[in-house]
């Protein structure tokens, strides 16, 4: 372990420097990868980790304002308006393998191509959206939906889904922009945004908790910050960063289309088996349940979210990397470096796991400045096997990913959607949060932590050859 540090440690110090580094050769290709996953590493974590912080910071005083069972039917709002992100049809997570693959391929007019096409798409999308939640909002009992009678009022609970819902729909055109900055490996500029973003909500919900808001204005103003920020700074790509890359009608075409769809169609439907496992228990909970527990389950969750965006965000920046260096052939490259990053993930899942055992309450109570929430070692041990897990398989999961090998991963996240949903509607009623956690980690233990090495296997190998068609 201490050798292993040795090497990565070396490795860092040759690479960490803002000038880049000549790409005429397989050596300076791979100098110059590094160099920039280091520089999106370090801007990921210092973004992510304030806009973490921040958004921690907000749960607590909106917790202490609203109280659990208010609190609680604002996660299972944000649970359910998470899957209207369906309606972008994979388009935008399509869009970073097929930037990518253009990229390795020095294609320029695909890339604008393909940004063209995926923007329009979106701006219709997102209209479209629109219209139908101004047509039909007034007319759904949404307190049926969410079981929310004698939590608060109808027209409360209307208003606060709006206030929800509207900001994600305003800002799925402007995520392209993300999506770009990931795929030319230069995710450190939209993370400045991502931090200004942070800023800007935390100032909102303040505003909002010192006029006395209820649920609708802190549940609106939780969620402005995001799609405005990602308007400036798509208007920061287009007029000074990338310029060339601009938007144009006349650049949408079938071909691009197919492209994306290539990637798209299987990443729709990864993307709702990932919704059945992420966003289906909150709403399950509150049936079965309560919204008490919907909130300490919720609570946990956070604090789970937390140390898998730091396991995630300390390698992240590799995949876009590896697709490219795939396709300009440097395929001992992609093998060496990835099993250094599974390997830094591992050590960082089993480190901070062992910390959740000895001091997850101890944490809790530093968050939320008192008692209220704790669980027995059993839970945090459960949590603790259940991120060491996800941090192998996702390894492979994003792999599988970026290399268009999507559907044999479809099968997989729809079978585990499944599995949470029949498993919590099992055991949560008598478990409550320990039979949420066993549903939730059943499939990725016992299915996915090797079959996900096994379907790898012909990416990584020593004679690895071309990608085939997804």
């Amino acid at each position: 372990m201490l050798d292993f540090g040795k090497r990565l440690w070396a490795r860092v110090a040759l690479v960490a420097r803002f000038k880049p580094f000549a790409t005429s050769s397989p050596e300076g290709r791979s100098m110059e990868r590094h160099r920039r996953i280091l520089l999106n590493t370090s801007s990921n974590f210092l973004a992510r980790g304030f806009s973490l912080a921040v958004n921690l910071f907000i749960i607590r005083l909106v917790l202490e304002r609203l109280g659990k069972e208010e609190y609680g039917l604002w996660v299972a709002i944000t649970a359910f308006v998470m899957w209207t992100t369906l309606l972008d049809f994979g388009i935008l997570n399509g869009l970073v393998n097929a930037i990518s693959e253009a990229y390795g391929r020095e294609d320029r007019d695909a890339v604008i191509t393909y940004v063209s096409t995926a923007f329009f798409s979106l701006v219709l999308v997102a209209a479209g959206l629109g219209i139908a939640l101004g047509l039909a909002a007034g007319h759904v009992d949404w307190s049926a939906i969410f079981s929310a009678r004698g939590v608060v009022d109808s027209g409360k609970l209307r208003w606060s889904v709006i206030a929800a819902l509207a900001p994600l729909i305003v800002g799925i055109p402007f995520s392209i922009v993300r999506q770009i900055y990931a795929s030319f490996q230069k995710t450190y500029v939209s993370n400045i945004f991502l931090m200004l973003a942070a800023l800007l909500t935390l100032a909102a919900v303040n505003v909002s908790l010192a006029l006395g808001a209820g649920l609708p204005w802190l549940v609106l103003a939780a969620g402005v910050g995001a799609p405005l920020m990602s308007l400036l700074n798509l208007g920061y790509l287009l007029a000074l960063d990338m310029p060339w890359l601009k938007p144009r009608m006349r650049r949408i075409s079938m071909a691009g289309m197919r492209r994306l769809l290539k990637s798209s169609t299987p990443l729709f439907l990864f993307q709702l088996g990932a919704l059945l496992v992420n966003y289906s228990q909150p709403l399950l909970l509150a049936y079965l349940t309560s919204y008490a527990v919907v909130a300490d389950y919720s609570l946990l969750l956070r604090l789970f979210g937390l140390l898998s965006s730091i396991i995630v965000l300390s390698t992240s920046s590799f995949f876009p990397a590896f697709r490219e260096a795939y396709e300009r052939g440097d395929r001992d490259w992609v093998r060496k470096n990835f099993f250094r990053l599974a390997a830094i993930r591992l050590v960082l899942a089993g480190s901070l796991g062992l910390a959740l055992v000895i001091a997850g309450n101890a944490v809790l109570r530093a968050w939320l400045g008192n008692d209220a929430v704790s669980f027995l070692w059993r839970i945090w041990l459960l949590l603790a096997i259940l991120l060491i897990g996800s941090s192998w398989g996702t390894a492979f999961s994003d792999l599988l990913t970026i290399m268009d090998r999507i559907w044999i991963q479809v099968g997989f996240v729809l079978f585990n959607g499944v599995a949470v949903v029949v498993l919590t509607v099992w055991l949560a009623p008598s478990t409550g949060v320990q039979g949420a956690l066993l549903a939730l980690g059943f499939a990725p233990s016992l299915v996915w932590s090797w079959a996900g090495p096994l379907f790898s296997k012909s990416i990584l190998s020593r004679d690895a050859g071309s990608l085939p068609a997804a």
